[in-house]
């Protein structure tokens, strides 16, 4: 028993050695720094080239971000500061670009092109040992950072407008729908029918101008000219005596085209009866339990 401790203590020993050994010939942690700025809230303009030679241009304002290029419109939030933490990644070594072969590194050709302010982005090649993606700073710097997730790879414009429908600072005062005029008198909301003898109520009225107001996009997709040939006009008009024209299709989803900003959005196919047709809103909003985000109403509601 005496001889069998012992031994345990030996092996004991000779690990904690092994151990100590292999600690002392790792090469200590490089320090890292933001690859921009870790003061995101300095930023005043961000963007990304676009694959056809054009641009996506943000810019900072009062109360949160615009697209300014190529369209004017309020941005998303989220998508918003998911390009911005590209610009706080850090990066876990820097060298000079005369130092290597940009080929070598993806960035002669880099697969997406990154702004901040004038400090300009290029995302190259993934680094085959360390899994980390090579990215130029400007003209001369090279970094090492993780393979950030907010670069967009496909993005477009129309994945940066916010996915509100009707922006937080506007007011609804009207809504002309293809069957029904909702509109908004001393405070109250009432609906006429448009060529047919329905009937609705200014509860109901309400109901459907709220849930304009309050609509969000589950997503939101690029729309090319052919894309708004079709469907039900919608326009919405607001206090301050400007309008929106929307296009609206009924599909998997609901899907109201906005030429004025090229974006469709894609609505909850639930929301199309309450939103068109004045009728009851759905009991519960349809979200996805883990995330919080809206999705598609099942086949045959």
């Amino acid at each position: 028993m005496h001889r069998h401790i012992v031994n345990l203590v030996l092996l004991f020993l000779l690990g904690a050695g092994a151990v100590l050994v292999w600690r002392a010939t790792q090469p200590e942690p490089t320090a890292t720094t933001p690859l921009v700025t870790d003061q995101r809230d300095r930023i005043q303009r961000a963007g990304f080239a676009t694959p056809d030679g054009g641009r996506v241009l943000l810019e900072r304002v009062a109360d949160g971000w615009r697209l300014r290029e190529p369209v004017d419109a309020p941005a998303d939030p989220t998508e918003v500061n998911s390009l911005l933490s590209v610009a706080s990644a850090a990066a876990h070594e820097r060298f000079g670009l005369n130092e290597v072969d940009a080929a070598d590194l993806g960035l002669d050709r880099p697969e997406r092109r990154l702004f901040f302010d004038d400090t300009d982005i290029a995302i190259g090649a993934v680094n085959p040992v360390t899994r980390q993606r090579f990215v130029q700073v400007g003209d001369d710097t090279v970094a090492q950072i993780d393979d950030p997730a907010g670069a967009p790879r496909n993005a477009t414009h129309a994945n940066f407008v916010h996915k509100r429908i009707v922006a937080a600072d506007r007011e609804l005062t009207r809504i002309d729908l293809p069957r029904w005029i909702v509109e908004k008198r001393d405070a109250s909301w009432s609906a006429r029918a448009r060529g047919h003898d329905g009937t609705r109520d200014a509860a109901r009225a309400a109901e459907t101008a709220e849930a304009w107001r309050t609509a969000r996009a589950m997503w939101t997709r690029p729309l090319d000219a052919v894309d708004a040939g079709s469907g039900e006009a919608v326009t919405l008009h607001f206090a301050d005596g400007g309008s929106t024209a929307l296009v609206a299709e009924r599909g998997q989803q609901l899907i109201l085209a906005r030429p004025g900003y090229r974006v469709r959005y894609h609505v909850a196919r639930n929301l199309a009866g309450v939103l068109l047709d004045l009728a009851a809103p759905p009991a519960a909003p349809e979200t996805d339990p883990t995330t919080g985000k809206g999705v598609m109403a099942p086949a045959g509601n």
